[in-house]
């Protein structure tokens, strides 16, 4: 299984803004006027002619680029290089979406309201509310969200202030779609728009600050906030992963199920390859002891504990040694190609899904009064390393041990006693005179 891992960029300097383009081209921007460009292979910091806080960025393509500051900034990115492009607000700049290179949308703590068009960047309007973010679908289609829970829908004419839940920081929110888009808060409340209202979904993580949302699909999404907490929506649920760090995170980006970055605090840059997680599988036996012709019932449970599905997954389990079947194996899921070994075509298994696969045998006897019921069973997935798990039952009587006793008499005289512990014929003595 792959994961969250940490990438080392040499800086200590927290970082806020992020856009990935591709698996080979992204940029992340902070304090300092920090911007570093990832190439595929490494993040390398990219000079620039200033030295605000960058807050935010959206990339329009590889050769254009637009960010907002701290000391309420548009910084723009061509040439190869980051320049402060214009001065619009007293406050901090805290939002832009571009839809392409002549057209987008900047927001602003104290209500600001800016518009780029050819080439121009212009007050739109200033409104009586704290925006914190921004995101636009389409020319006439668009969300500013912020402090208060307010929620402003751009209809392709004007802002309107739509029903909003109150005494909520909403702190970033993604679009899928028109009719499918995620908020995220200071709280830890997460909602979620299907078009019609905003409506609230049970969220891993009450209390905890969720800086920023990402969605690569409609089924899968990713945000991430204080103390490093990282939480995944699968399509059905969000459930909180992980995290390899306790630094504050505050931006996130995934590119697809495969592919996230997230960055934050003290130059921190996370990045998730994806992965299934079948490592919580179990093989469970009825019986750790037994006798000879006694039932002994093997069950297999494979669980997938990632965040996309386990493909092709296929288990095996030979017959163990000195056994017999005793009816036929059955599974939840996939087809049963062969019992001997025992091969289960399981198929795909979803995040949180589980298979389970059970068989029973009856202990044969190899001639010997104690001997060991060994029981392997291996589980596969595409591009996934074996997982192999292990049980042991004793046949017959492997409770009886002999423990040499000395004792000495006051003679000199020295008696060898057996000690039979644990038997299951009960506790049988002899002595001898050595």
């Amino acid at each position: 299984m792959s994961g969250w891992e940490v990438v080392p960029i040499g800086d200590t300097a927290s970082l806020y803004g992020l856009d990935m383009l591709s698996d080979s081209d992204g940029w992340a921007g902070g304090t300092g006027g920090l911007a570093l460009h990832y190439d595929g292979t490494n993040w390398t910091a990219v000079p620039g002619s200033f030295s605000d806080v960058i807050f935010a960025i959206d990339m329009v393509d590889s050769n254009l680029g637009f960010g907002t500051t701290y000391q309420g900034n548009i910084v723009r990115y061509s040439g190869g290089q980051w320049q402060k492009d214009v001065h619009l607000s007293k406050g901090l700049l805290t939002g832009i979406s571009m839809l392409d290179a002549n057209n987008g949308w900047a927001v602003g703590y104290l209500g600001d309201i800016y518009r780029y068009q050819n080439g121009t960047w212009q007050a739109h309007t200033t409104l009586p509310y704290l925006f914190q973010t921004i995101d636009m679908v389409a020319s006439n289609d668009g969300w500013i969200l912020g402090r208060t829970g307010v929620m402003l829908h751009w209809n392709g004419s004007m802002w309107q202030v739509m029903s909003s839940p109150q005494n909520i920081w909403f702190l970033d929110v993604d679009m899928v779609s028109g009719s499918d888009g995620w908020a995220v808060s200071n709280e830890g409340l997460i909602y979620h728009y299907d078009g019609t209202s905003w409506s609230s979904v049970t969220t891993p993580v009450p209390g905890v600050a969720l800086w920023s949302v990402s969605m690569n699909s409609s089924t899968d999404g990713w945000a991430v906030g204080e103390g490093g907490t990282i939480i995944h929506y699968d399509g059905t649920s969000w459930k909180q992963v992980a995290s390899p760090v306790t630094e504050e995170l505050h931006a996130v980006d995934a590119l697809n199920e495969r592919d996230v970055w997230a960055v934050g605090k003290s130059g921190t840059v996370l990045h998730y390859t994806g992965g299934c997680d079948l490592s919580s599988s179990t093989l469970t036996v009825s019986t750790k002891q037994c006798s000879e012709g006694d039932p002994v019932t093997y069950t297999i449970r494979v669980r997938n504990t990632g965040t996309i599905p386990a493909s092709e997954v296929v288990v095996t389990d030979p017959l163990p040694a000195n056994a017999a079947y005793l009816g036929s194996p059955t599974t939840t899921q996939g087809v049963i190609q062969g019992t001997d070994p025992l091969v289960v075509a399981v198929g795909d298994v979803p995040p949180a899904g589980e298979v389970t696969i059970s068989f029973q045998v009856t202990a044969g006897s190899p001639g010997q009064v104690c001997w060991f019921l060994r029981n392997q069973a291996s589980i596969s997935a595409a591009g996934e390393d074996t997982i192999v798990r292990q049980v042991v039952t004793s046949v017959g009587d492997c409770l009886q041990l002999h423990l040499p006793l000395v004792i000495r008499r006051g003679s000199g005289r020295e008696f060898h006693r057996s000690c039979v512990v644990g038997s299951q014929q009960g506790l049988g003595r002899a002595a001898s005179p050595l």
